[in-house]
């Protein structure tokens, strides 16, 4: 499981991190850390013994956090990317995949989306619920390919400094991103049928994606 560490936290517990390794190695480690601190960073590592040699995620903490991804999500990991020291509130939505749909057993979901067109529209969206509400970090994860039954597809992640703010915020986040964010749906059910559910609230559809793709290929080769 991944474990978060605010700059604060890695610069204070700089002697753990260092312990037992060569005064050069420290002394770019002690650089690497110190930038981190001057940028307001926060990393994200598999494991305090290996830092940090592991595979890590720098997210300015200025910037909401948006993504992608084919990974299984972890709820708490995002709820933690939203704290910060003004807020006193984190709001979330999380998005599970159910085993039923009118009648029939489902096995898994699997999504697909267009998206540079998407991560452009989630962006959007945190522009927007910005104009609204007073808000400290935003944080919208949305998953791709097969999701088992339990699993998350979305996890929303909003912090403000009271709890009215987010609660609200994550309402019309989770709003916004089904009705203007391209991403598509299959239910694979158990007796191997499957079946793409239209999201009725969606302005977006694959056909008008293709057709908007092809019309762009076209204005290049012209």
């Amino acid at each position: 499981m991944n474990t978060i560490y605010s700059a604060s936290d890695l610069v204070n517990n700089l002697l753990y991190y260092l312990f037992g390794v060569n005064r050069d190695w420290c002394q770019e480690k002690i650089s690497f850390l110190q930038q981190i601190k001057r940028n307001n960073f926060l990393l994200i590592c598999t494991s305090p013994s290996t830092f940090p040699i592991p595979t890590t995620l720098l997210v300015n903490m200025d910037e909401d956090i948006i993504d992608l991804t084919e990974k299984q999500l972890n709820a708490e990991n995002i709820s933690r990317s939203v704290i910060l020291p003004n807020c006193g509130a984190v709001s979330m939505f999380i998005g599970t995949t159910r085993d039923n749909f009118d009648g029939k057993v489902v096995l898994k979901l699997e999504y697909e989306a267009y998206e540079s067109m998407a991560k452009k529209k989630m962006k959007e969206i945190c522009k927007m619920i910005r104009s609204k509400w007073k808000l400290g970090r935003i944080a919208i994860i949305h998953r791709l390919g097969e999701v088992p039954v339990t699993e998350a597809s979305v996890v929303i992640a909003i912090s403000s400094t009271h709890r009215k703010e987010a609660l609200e915020a994550v309402s019309e986040t989770i709003d916004a991103l089904k009705a203007n964010v391209p991403i598509w749906k299959k239910e694979i059910y158990q007796n191997h049928e499957s079946a793409w559910k239209a999201n009725k609230e969606c302005a977006w559809s694959k056909e008008t994606i293709k057709k908007d793709i092809l019309q762009k290929q076209n204005e290049i080769l012209s």
